[in-house]
């Protein structure tokens, strides 16, 4: 992870084809991360003229409370590498890679990209089978600051059949979780397709934060509150949660006790997960 803690409770794409949206939504600051898209969210007709017009957008984006980011087209493959030809004098803090299936893909981004660029992070995006078996390796390479769950590109990879319940790809949800977490990098859950269903979303990110993703991916402004909501801890949570790290280090990092309840190093992480979080 980077030095200086970026949240990720909120990934909104905007089309890069749309630099008014993506300019809007950085105004706004309400997103933790706003994410231009040069993938799903440029038609393949736009995608030459939008890459252009975002690359001169990035000499000297605004300032933001908000993270911009860019997704790309797949690495390796002709546009994918033109996206990144066009934004390599001028790289944004994060690429967000989609599709990711093997450690080699990630790796090519980095040599295509240069040493210019060598401060900038990737989301990877894991849609596919073969990337969910590569899940664990593709987030050991050190750019890479999340895994990023893509549940419909998954279920249509698999033949999943998606419902409401998304048990169908309950397994897939929770092994990116667990990936991510065996080499010390967040995870983002999926998109909730339909944006007007603000309740849709609400269970969505509450479940997500359950599972112990540290976001999810959004798709329109009305998601930002609800998403915030599910992953930011209720005032007693986090005032609990101070406690135990204050309890903890007052120990030198040993077991404590809190409210008559044994604290040991586990619960001592999700309760600093749980400060950093609320921390914007």
């Amino acid at each position: 992870m980077t030095e200086t803690y970026q949240l990720k409770r909120s990934v909104m794409y905007t089309p890069a084809s749309r630099l008014d949206r993506v300019q809007k939504a950085l105004a706004a600051g309400q997103a933790d991360v706003v994410v231009a898209d040069l993938e799903d969210g440029t038609a393949p007709a736009d995608k030459a003229k939008a890459r252009e017009e975002l690359a001169r957008f990035l000499k000297s984006p605004p300032a933001s409370r908000s993270l911009l980011a860019v997704r790309i087209n797949v690495v390796p493959g002709p546009t994918g590498q033109a996206d990144i030809a066009a934004l390599r004098a001028h790289p944004p803090k994060v690429l967000v890679l989609p599709k990711v299936e093997s450690l080699e893909a990630v790796r090519q981004a980095e040599v295509f990209l240069g040493e210019k660029a060598h401060d900038t992070k990737f989301y990877a995006q894991i849609e596919t089978a073969k990337g969910l078996l590569h899940a664990h390796e593709i987030a050991t390479n050190a750019r890479v600051e999340a895994l990023v769950f893509g549940a419909e590109d998954y279920a249509a990879n698999v033949g999943a059949i998606r419902s409401d319940e998304a048990t169908e790809i309950l397994y897939a949800r929770s092994h990116i979780v667990a990936c991510a977490a065996a080499a010390k990098v967040e995870a983002i859950d999926m998109i909730t397709a339909d944006y007007q269903d603000i309740e849709a979303c609400r269970r969505d990110a509450r479940f997500g934060a359950r599972l112990g993703y540290a976001g999810k991916q959004i798709i329109h402004p009305d998601q930002v509150a609800p998403t915030h909501e599910a992953f930011m801890p209720t005032g007693p949570e986090l005032e609990y949660a101070k406690r135990v790290v204050e309890a903890s280090a007052k120990v030198g990092g040993g077991v404590a006790v809190v409210d008559g309840k044994m604290i040991d190093r586990p619960l001592v992480e999700q309760a600093k997960r749980a400060i950093k979080r609320a921390s914007r």
